[in-house]
């Protein structure tokens, strides 16, 4: 990062070493402490939009680039493109309806922790025949939105459903920054790990100026990996 001085580390994934999915760090020159650890059968914010990437039919674990690009598409205060009709009253209640069926699978605390079902999201039977998408999701979800078969055409409440999941992602992780912030009186923040990838959510980090300084692992997925391993040795080698 270049940062003088410590440094707060954030790493959010799907699932990790030992199952961990998102870690908190304090950095400090070469030295790196665990400070709080979020297990991924709790808390995985990747392993949660995962799951909506493959029910909205992109794949899992490639396209959820995607589904960060589809959710503005699905904010009911947008503006309209040129020749849409908006219904800003209706859009905003299909919005509090998915929101709330949301709400039977995860529900995000106060200091930003975001609490899973492990039971809709995790484990179940997978009849639908996706991956990830177990059919106790799809029974949550289905009639307030459809799930999506790959290559299918894009309905609007598709956009709706993947707003409703980048909110939380954004109320989510921010939150925990907020807090981590407060608690450990560090604003220069290092963000890695999957969910690191999604430019929007690091846009607001530095829109509501949680931290002074911000620096997001541009390896921030898996592929980051051999970066840690080559710096690591480095460190052992050289000092």
């Amino acid at each position: 990062s270049g940062f003088r001085g410590k440094a707060l580390i954030f790493v959010a994934d799907a699932a990790g070493e030992g199952g961990d999915a998102t870690t908190l760090w304090m950095g400090d020159g070469t030295a790196i402490r665990s400070l709080e650890v979020w297990r991924a059968d709790q808390a995985s914010l990747g392993r949660l939009y995962t799951i909506i990437t493959e029910y909205l039919g992109f794949k899992h674990h490639e396209e959820e680039g995607h589904v960060m690009g589809l959710a503005p598409y699905g904010n009911p205060d947008r503006h309209p493109l040129p020749g849409e009709d908006v219904d800003k009253a209706s859009e905003s209640k299909s919005i509090d309806e998915i929101r709330e069926r949301f709400r039977r699978f995860c529900d995000t605390e106060q200091n930003g922790f975001l609490k899973l079902n492990p039971r809709i999201l995790l484990y179940g039977t997978h009849q639908y025949g996706m991956r990830f998408v177990s059919d106790e999701l799809i029974d949550a979800l289905s009639d307030v939105v459809p799930p999506r078969r790959p290559g299918a055409p894009l309905l609007r409440v598709h956009s709706r459903l993947a707003y409703v999941l980048q909110s939380i992602l954004e109320e989510s992780l921010m939150g925990l920054i907020e807090n981590a912030v407060q608690r450990y009186r560090c604003k220069q923040v290092v963000l890695a790990g999957g969910v690191a990838l999604n430019s929007k959510l690091n846009g607001k980090v530095l829109e509501q100026r949680l931290a002074d300084r911000l620096f997001v692992q541009p390896a921030a997925a898996d592929s980051g990996t051999s970066l840690g391993a080559a710096l690591e040795a480095g460190k052992q080698v050289l000092g």
